[in-house]
């Protein structure tokens, strides 16, 4: 009996509900993302499905309302940026939805109340109006760095790399594109800029650049990457292959 008790008081506490809440998410979580999830277990299973758009893609269809979706990989182990664009609940104007995440900083397991063993990994968030004239901007930057156009064929993307992925739903038709540095596309392409002056969060930006394994992971061994969480993309006119 007090070992029964004593087990029950185990899974009463923070750390043994959240484990609980992991275990749950990993036996209900579907494969299709419906929109970046703040549980870092969810995510890992939905991450290709997000940077997809599957969700945008799934609802898009004649007189849907317009949606954006933009995400800067830069080295995904140390610094990622995602941009979702919706309608404002009463259809006059519309919300983008920051977020950087970046390493995990396990302080914040203690600062949150009551303590949350995901928050290192939640990353930052932060909400901000866009006007109909911000949107008119986008479609305009987004015409303009070819957009519109179909994408690169076969262009491969990795987790190590620098590159921007976007989905959209305009006029009831789905936009992609992506845009890998280093090339003239990534140079070309106006909406970042868009994007970052708009982002409230106060993070400043990885740059794109040149970096070695041991600057990435802190080894040099060719082995390294199949410790870390990695994946390797290919980009088709339809979307994203991989794992």
């Amino acid at each position: 009996m007090e070992q029964r008790g004593h087990a029950s008081r185990k899974l009463r506490s923070p750390v043994g509900r959240a484990v609980l809440a992991m275990v749950a998410s990993l036996l209900i979580t579907a494969c299709t993302a419906t929109g970046i999830d703040t549980n870092p277990v969810v995510r890992k299973f939905t991450w290709f499905s997000y940077l997809n758009g599957d969700d945008i893609r799934a609802a898009c269809i004649p007189g849907a309302p317009d949606r954006y979706r933009f995400v800067y990989n830069a080295v995904f182990v140390q610094h990622v940026r995602t941009y979702d664009i919706v309608p404002s609940a009463d259809g006059r104007d519309f919300t983008l939805t920051s977020r950087v995440i970046g390493p995990p900083h396990l302080g914040r397991v203690f600062l949150a109340r009551p303590a949350d063993v995901f928050a290192p990994w939640r990353g930052t968030i932060v909400d901000t109006t866009l006007s109909p004239n911000d949107i008119e901007s986008l479609r305009n930057a987004l015409a303009a760095g070819a957009f519109f156009e179909p994408p690169p064929r076969r262009l491969r993307l990795t987790s190590e790399d620098f590159f921007w992925i976007g989905t959209a739903c305009i006029d009831g038709e789905i936009a992609f594109n992506a845009y890998r540095w280093p090339s003239a596309r990534f140079d070309r392409a106006r909406f970042p800029e868009l994007l970052l002056g708009w982002d409230p969060t106060g993070i400043p930006v990885n740059p794109p650049r040149h970096l070695s394994l041991f600057d990435i992971f802190g080894e040099a061994d060719p082995n390294v990457r199949q410790r870390h969480s990695t994946f390797n993309l290919t980009v088709t006119e339809d979307g994203l292959i991989g794992r």
